[in-house]
């Protein structure tokens, strides 16, 4: 009773009972000044402990860069002209929790009782039960994002001259003999790449390289290659008479990175499809590929077409190269271009179609519809223990909100070429 009477602050009656021996009464304050009375006390918070699984939120999504197909001696370049540094699961784990520290009431992470710990990717939090919804609505919101998938379906088809006239008048694009410096391609319907494909199919000269199906996570590199190396034999390049084996990788690959926009009604992909053979007329060897690099924005579930001529190559030899980092020793085909009239014109003909899945959507069987990405999450004042003769809430200033913001899609490189319009007739 002493302890209730002394925190509150009550004169008693000398007469009281509960009235504290004269020995413990703090001394008398000078004359003319009013006895000082101890300020109200701040209960502290009840706090829980729960431990939370961020496993899959820490562990780093890898690119997959294709090798070099052909006499190419250069990977594909990353989105942004170089190679991307990709985060750590160290890096990304300090980052989350140093997200979880600064967002999600901040005060009691500096004083009083919240606690933050990690153990085997498993994080231990001693928060009030306000601070653990918040916490749960940030973890579910990052694995939202995470949860955005791309599968993308692509067509290889090696035409002759005579098919792809056919198919150009199908689609009644203009003809063009070399390829574009930026290709931008020609958006297809399903309908239109059903005519395509059995115009194509009508040539015994059609070859269907290949049809590779990948599906990865949103902003992520992947490849498809489907070829085989070998061996070819060819003269030194400054030593006369003398030959090496250099070698050559020849086939089929789309290095493909996909990105989903805001909406989730659009896909940013960028492409690299290359196909490379080889052709042997007698003692000559001659290359015969086809290549590009482009950036372009196709609507989900719609199909992009690309048309590339092939360019024919004569493999003049072979130059020795020494890496200055390893001292590895390695062989670089040297080639020199042959003109289209020395034989005959064959085209690429590649079709790529993004499909978005998002799991939760895709796993329930609903429609995939635009969602907003922000989350609002509360941001509570830093708790402080109130002065003397303060009250015990103190005015507020603004109300503070965070948001986040998924911003991948403005990380793509662009610029995104407009579509190209189009007429179709059967």
């Amino acid at each position: 009773l002493r302890g209730v009477d002394f925190r509150l602050g009550v004169e008693l009656p000398k007469s009281s009972p509960h009235r504290a021996p004269a020995t413990q009464t703090p001394p008398p304050a000078p004359s003319g000044a009013d006895t000082a009375r101890p300020g109200p006390v701040r209960a502290q918070p009840e706090t829980v402990t729960r431990v939370y699984d961020v496993r899959d939120l820490i562990f780093p999504i890898p690119d997959s860069v294709a090798p070099p197909l052909g006499a190419a001696t250069q990977p594909f370049p990353a989105a942004a002209g170089g190679k991307r540094e990709r985060l750590t699961m160290a890096n990304m784990l300090e980052n989350l929790l140093g997200l979880i520290r600064q967002q999600v009431d901040p005060g009691p992470w500096l004083q009083g009782p919240g606690g933050l710990r990690e153990h085997n990717g498993q994080l231990i939090i001693t928060q009030t039960p306000e601070s653990h919804d918040a916490i749960s609505k940030l973890l579910r919101e990052l694995r939202e994002a995470r949860s955005v998938l791309v599968r993308v379906e692509s067509r290889f088809m090696n035409v002759s001259a005579e098919a792809d006239a056919t198919l150009r008048r199908l689609l009644k694009t203009p003809a063009r003999k070399e390829a574009p410096t930026q290709p931008s391609g020609t958006m297809l319907s399903q309908a239109q790449v059903d005519a395509l494909i059995r115009a194509a199919q009508r040539f015994p000269s059609t070859r269907r390289l290949m049809v590779p199906r990948v599906t990865l996570f949103n902003g992520q590199g992947a490849y498809v290659k489907v070829g085989s190396g070998e061996q070819v034999t060819l003269p030194l390049v400054g030593r006369p008479g003398r030959q090496v084996k250099a070698p050559y990788q020849q086939g089929a690959q789309l290095h493909v990175e996909a990105t989903v926009t805001p909406d989730r009604r659009s896909v940013n992909l960028t492409l690299k499809p290359t196909v490379a053979m080889l052709i042997r007329v007698g003692d000559r060897i001659e290359e015969s590929a086809a290549t590009m690099t482009a950036t372009v924005t196709v609507a989900d579930g719609q199909t992009v077409l690309f048309r590339l001529p092939y360019a024919r190559s004569l493999l003049t030899g072979a130059r020795k190269v020494i890496d200055p980092k390893t001292g590895e020793t390695s062989f670089q085909i040297v080639r020199k271009p042959i003109a289209p009239a020395a034989g005959p014109q064959r085209y690429l003909y590649l079709m790529v179609k993004p499909k978005i899945i998002i799991q939760k959507e895709h796993e329930e069987g609903v429609d995939i519809a635009p969602v907003p990405r922000a989350v609002t999450i509360p941001v509570k004042p830093p708790a402080t223990a109130p002065a003397p003769g303060e009250p015990t809430t103190k005015p507020g200033g603004k109300e503070l909100s965070t948001v986040t913001y998924d911003v991948r899609d403005l990380l793509a490189v662009g610029p995104f070429p407009k579509p190209l319009k189009m007429g179709f007739h059967a």
